[in-house]
């Protein structure tokens, strides 16, 4: 499923070929909490943000993927930062007794020679768990700025314990 394409207002934006070179991903609130509350555990979402570049429909320039935790009704935010480009994207998902609602808002800031442009876009669409949403936060994703987001939801899946190095010998008493 595809969210409505935004107006692709950046058409004759020089530099985003750097955007692959460029783009930082960081989170961006509290989303690096320790963890959700057992007790709230079956009422949270898992929430999985891939970002692309894509150079040619089988290989990407650059991505990033990000899977983080939420409730229903809380933010999960990333930020994209290039050298004359910005963009911020936030996915809150709700769910009901109508299924899960996806609310997706973009803030995008590019800088030209002796400008700033800004563009937002806000967007809610009904999904289902697991189904792909394709987020186009500079326009169509064709041409000079492409640039795909992939948003996927799904129930809440634990974060798989840290690894125990493999290097030392297990003790024994």
């Amino acid at each position: 499923m595809t969210l409505p394409r935004s107006r692709p207002a950046w058409g004759a934006f020089p530099g985003m070929a750097m955007l692959a070179l460029s783009v930082a991903v960081s989170s961006v609130h509290a989303q690096s909490t320790p963890g959700i509350p057992e007790a709230l555990r079956d009422k949270a979402l898992t929430v999985t943000v891939h970002t692309q570049v894509p150079e040619s429909p089988t290989a990407p320039a650059w991505e990033a993927r990000e899977v983080k935790s939420t409730l229903p009704g809380s933010a999960v935010s990333v930020k994209l930062v290039g050298e004359s480009l910005a963009v911020l994207i936030h996915v809150t998902p709700y769910q009901g007794p109508e299924g899960l609602m996806l609310v997706t808002q973009a803030q995008v800031w590019i800088k030209d020679k002796d400008s700033v442009h800004y563009h937002t876009t806000l967007n809610t669409l009904k999904v289902a768990f697991g189904e792909p949403v394709a987020f186009y936060p500079l326009g169509e994703g064709k041409g000079k700025a492409p640039l795909r987001v992939v948003i996927v939801v799904q129930p809440y899946q634990m974060p798989a314990p840290p690894a125990a190095q493999a290097s030392e010998a297990p003790k024994t008493p």
